[in-house]
């Protein structure tokens, strides 16, 4: 599983890299509250459920930032390839 494996960039490959890392970092975080929950609810019952709930905003909110730096990193290459184009580079015209 690669998280934005669509998403190509050559000025911020270290910066899509840790995207890619806390993604996975948030989903993991993720199944990890879910499979709490569970847990918790066969253990409790349902009136504990509200804290543990509760613990599944962080990763999302991880989740969603891995999703902005995507996107930024996404209209950055767009951006970099349309000024390439209109300047006429052939290196990345040939990659277009």
């Amino acid at each position: 599983m690669v998280p934005y494996r669509n998403v190509k960039t050559q000025n911020f490959k270290t910066l899509l890299s840790f995207t890619r890392c806390i993604a996975v970092g948030g989903f993991l975080s993720l199944l990890l509250v879910c499979v709490a929950i569970i847990i918790q609810t066969y253990k409790s019952g349902m009136a504990t459920q509200l804290g543990i709930a509760s613990s599944t905003v962080a990763p999302t909110v991880v989740i969603a930032i891995s999703g902005i730096l995507a996107i930024l990193i996404s209209i950055e290459e767009n951006v970099r390839k349309a000024r390439a184009s209109a300047v006429g580079d052939p290196e990345t015209q040939q990659g277009a």
